[in-house]
This record gives structure tokens, sequence and C-alpha cells, in this order.
């Protein structure tokens, strides 16, 4: 029978504190803890044995106390004979004692990872990714079709030699194409941290929320009454708390945890320019040495006066990706696919990953076949995603959303054409295009310009339709094609 994969936890009672929130932020079924598993009336000996069976990762909480308790030093010793006999895949020590010399660790586990951590929410995200790396060992992966922007994003991180100025990378696109995947693959690959740390910023939030956001994205429940802790920021200067978010963002990343700030609305102004306060953070993030973080939203962003920042745009998978990804899914969840059909859902997916998932928890309910007749349902899924989001964008002009209205249904089409058609100057067309780009709504297709795919019923349907004469379009665009 395959265990599943569990930390067992070894520690002294005198350190409840840390090991208790740390169990309590991974949950049940992901340690073997003595307040969870243990009962009153249990053998001692004979519990920490069967924990330890149905462990996967051991994990010691090192403190000079603890190394002098006789339970411990049992868990350690049969934790040792556990990992010759390959029943254990991990041990990692965490030293919680600040006066704890690296002498008193066992012998056999200097070997081992050993790494110095007092925060409760960053040793469980340590070993989440520990639990969720053998999960993935026992798990097919589906990221495919990202090459291109693996290399671009490499490309731009070389460019920043100096250890001095490490500007973040910012990742936008559409909600759900895939940003926060390439982050955490970019993080591991090309920043060599094994770990994520998202922090959500929400529209509205200021300096005192991003450092409580962040203090509860490190240690769950930190913050137990919210408005005083928001109050008690409020009274600090910007400098005093930058610099508290500073200290906060270097111990994820001395946790080998890259953070990852998800904008939400907050840290830009509806056309895209960094807000003073967030703008001071990003600089003061890459004159760090000590601080990495990356940028998640769904525009690009710039700073003050329009300065451009080093950014990558994670557009829909190709066709070719998205049979690809329908394919290997599939195949594991017992789907096969003839040719027709996977190019009729490729198709119709239009390269969004959460279109493809509906696809196959379609498919699995209803059968291919099925799924393949009644392809407006796969168009309905991204279309009803995106109109919310179309209608409620307030940076949308009028020649805008009849740029949209003409790209989707007639994709791609040069400048000229879109000017023309729109009866605006080349110059109006020029900043329409790039506000559109901005917002990831339409991507370059040579020396064209086409709709982002699970864009193009949404605004279809957002629009009221797509009220667009015909002969003008036909008859210009083979002037400029």
């Amino acid at each position: 029978m395959i265990k599943l994969p569990r930390a067992f936890l070894s520690h002294s009672s005198t350190d409840k504190a840390v090991v208790g929130e740390v169990a309590k932020i991974l949950g049940r079924a992901a340690v073997i803890y003595d307040a969870f598993e243990f009962s009153a009336g249990d053998q001692f000996r004979d519990a920490i044995l069967k924990g330890l069976e149905r462990s996967d990762i051991f994990v010691l909480f090192a403190s000079s106390k603890a190394l002098q308790r006789d339970w411990v030093k049992f868990e350690i010793s049969s934790a040792s004979e556990a990992l010759t006999k390959q029943a254990l895949s991990r041990v990692v020590t965490y030293i919680i004692d600040p006066d704890l010399n690296l002498n008193d660790i066992p012998d056999w586990m200097k070997s081992t990872l050993i790494v110095k951590q007092t925060q409760p929410g960053l040793i469980a995200t340590d070993i989440r990714r520990m639990i969720n790396r053998r999960v993935a060992d026992r798990t097919p992966t589906y990221f495919v079709g990202r090459r291109n922007e693996m290399e671009q994003a490499l490309g731009i991180l070389s460019e920043f030699t100096s250890p001095e100025f490490r500007p973040p990378l910012l990742v936008y696109g559409l909600g759900g194409i895939g940003r926060r995947s390439l982050v955490q693959i970019i993080g591991r690959d090309h920043l060599s941290f094994s770990n994520t740390l998202p922090v959500v910023l929400r529209s509205g939030d200021l300096l005192p929320e991003a450092f409580v956001r962040l203090s509860e994205a490190i240690s769950p429940r930190a913050i137990p009454d919210y408005k005083a802790a928001i109050a008690d920021q409020e009274a600090k200067s910007d400098g005093e708390q930058i610099q508290q978010i500073l200290d906060l963002l270097r111990s994820v990343c001395d946790a080998r945890t890259l953070p990852v700030l998800v904008d939400e609305g907050a840290m830009a102004t509806p056309n895209g320019v960094l807000r003073p306060e967030f703008e001071q953070i990003y600089d003061a993030i890459a004159l760090n040495r000590d601080v990495d973080a990356m940028i998640v939203t769904r525009r690009r962003l710039y700073g003050a006066g329009g300065k451009s920042l080093p950014s990558l745009r994670v557009p829909e998978l190709d066709q070719s990706s998205t049979q690809n990804l329908l394919r290997i899914a599939g195949r594991d969840v017992g789907l096969s696919f003839e040719r027709e059909a996977l190019t009729a859902l490729a198709t119709y997916t239009r390269g969004y990953p959460p279109a493809v998932k509906f696809a196959l928890d379609e498919a699995r309910t209803r059968g291919v076949a099925q799924v393949v007749a009644n392809q407006r349902a796969l168009v309905n899924f991204s279309a009803e995603l995106f109109l919310r989001q179309l209608k409620q964008e307030r940076s949308l002009t009028p020649t805008m959303v009849t740029t949209l209205q003409l790209l989707s249904g007639f994709s791609p089409l040069p400048m000229p054409v879109i000017a023309e058609y729109c009866e605006i100057s080349s110059e109006q067309a020029s900043s329409d295009v790039d506000h559109l780009l901005d917002l990831a709504f339409i991507l370059p297709d040579g020396l064209h310009y086409r709709i982002t795919e699970p864009l193009r019923d949404a605004a279809y349907r957002a629009f009221d339709g797509l009220f667009i004469e015909l002969a003008p379009v036909v008859w210009t665009a083979p002037r400029w094609i």
C-alpha cells in the first residue's frame, strides 16, 4: 500500500508554541503530531514507531531542551533506522533555538538538511513544499507549452548582472492563463527558489494592508486583530512600514521561498502606473541584494512617468500545446481522443487551461463525443469568465471597445485597418492598441494584431454583439495585407 506523504514532527513539549502552530497550518492530513495522533492511553514508544511507519518525512524541531529529552532521542534514533531502511524519504532539522550550537545536532543528521528558522508560517511552507514534491513525484504534472516564456524570462533576468540592482520581474496576462505556475517554474529553474509564497494585494490596499497580508501569508492567524494591526501600521511613517515589509520579504527569501506579490487592483492606477507607495516597495526590493520577489498581475504596469519595468506576458497556449495538454491530462484520467476530436476540443478551448480542465471534466461525465458535439458549452465557459472583466474594465474608451469588436470578428488585422474602421488617426490607433496590449486583451501577430483567443467570444458578447459592416473591412483590408 502506498503511504500518503506525511511529516513526523519531533519536538519537545517546551516548544509547543512553534510546533503546534506549524501543525495547525499544515493540518491533520499532512502531519504526524502527538496532539493529533497519540491518545493518553497509548504506549508512547509504540505510538512513535507507528507514527514513523506512516510518515514520509522526519522533521526535528531542534532546541537545547528538545535534544535533552529521552523521547526525542528515541525518535531521532528510530528515524535513523527508518532512513537506512528507506522507510523515510527525507530528514530535515529546523533550529528554533537561537542559542543552539550546530555541534549539538546528532552527527548523522549533519549530512541532512538543517535550517535556522523560527517563523511557524515559513517552516510550514517549507514542509508543505516537501510534501508537495513527494506528491508531484507520484502525480503527473501538465506544465506544457511555455518554452518561449521561460527563455524570455531568462533573457530578462540575465540583463541584471549586478547584485546591487535586481528589480522584480512582472508577469502578466489573463486570469487563469498560467501566470503563477510559470512564476513557480521561473523561481525554481532561474532563481534557485524551491517554493513560492503568494501574497494577494486587493483593491484599496495600502502599505498597512500590504504588511498585514504579508504577515498572514508567512504565518496564518499571526494577526489576531486585523483592525488593530492596521491602526498600528498607520501610525508609522512610510519609511518604517516599507522597511518592515522588506524585513518580512527577506525572511521569506532566507527560507528558500520566493515572495510573489499577486496584484488584484492595489498596486497601480487604472492606467497601469504604480502608486507611489508600491513604487517605493518595488525600488526597495530592486536595491536590496538579500531580497528577491516577483509580481503577478493581469496587466502590464509602469513606473512613474511611464518608466518601463521588466515584464513578461503569458499568452494563451498555442494549438499544438493545447492538444498536447488535452492528450496528456486526458490519458491520466482514462480518456483517449481521436485526432479530429482532439483538434476540435483544442480549437474551442481557445488555448485557455481552465477551459481544458472543464472539457476533460465534461468528457468524463458525458463522453468525448458529446462534448465535441456540444462545442458551444466550451465557448460559453471561457466567455462567461471574461464577460464581467470586460464590462468592469474602466480604462476602455469607446474606440478601444470598437477595436475589440472588430478584432473579435476579424483577426489579425494591421494597424491602418483598425484606424480607418474606427475613424481615428494612426496616432490614436497606436495609443489604443498599446493600451489593449498592456491589458493582455490583444497581442501582436507578425505585423498585425489579433484578439487574445480566450477573450474572443466574451468581447463579442460584452459589447452587445458585433455590429460591423463587412464591406469596409473586406474592401479595406486587402490594401494593407
